[in-house]
């Protein structure tokens, strides 16, 4: 069975490696992009399952790149990686569509359930406390 593909974005080469070595277990990481403008071409062109997407970005932010996706009729599902843990700031995010969110503070343990959970049409936010993520 081929693992499902994703399309990683992150303006820090850092954050793009730990996020591959992460991945890289249980999916296909077929590139890694630096800006939200290349995201959008990349995935694209990939046509990936899943796109992880930093939120702050230059050229286009995550929120951007994730709405050019959608208009352009990407299936991709979308998961957004950010150091933002403002409640405010995250509910505003996933009133804009079915998007799951993940910290980077929590990210070794997040990443994996939220890119399965995109993937079977669910959504996952990561919680600022310790035992209380949620999956819808």
């Amino acid at each position: 069975m081929q693992k499902p593909r994703v399309v990683v974005a992150d303006d820090s080469s850092e954050i793009l490696s730990m996020v591959t070595s992460i991945l890289s277990r249980e999916y296909s990481v077929v590139d890694r992009v630096l800006n939200g403008k290349l995201a959008v071409d990349t995935v694209l062109n990939l046509r990936p399952d899943v796109v992880v997407l930093d939120i702050q970005m230059p050229e286009l932010d995550g929120i951007q790149a994730a709405r050019r996706l959608q208009a352009a009729g990407s299936t991709a599902k979308v998961v957004f990686l950010t150091g933002l843990e403002d409640g405010d700031y995250i509910s505003h995010v996933l009133n804009l569509g079915p998007y799951s969110y993940v910290f980077k503070t929590k990210c070794h343990a997040d990443l994996p359930l939220a890119v399965a959970a995109a993937l079977e049409g669910r959504v996952f936010c990561s919680s600022r406390r310790e035992d209380a993520n949620a999956i819808v």
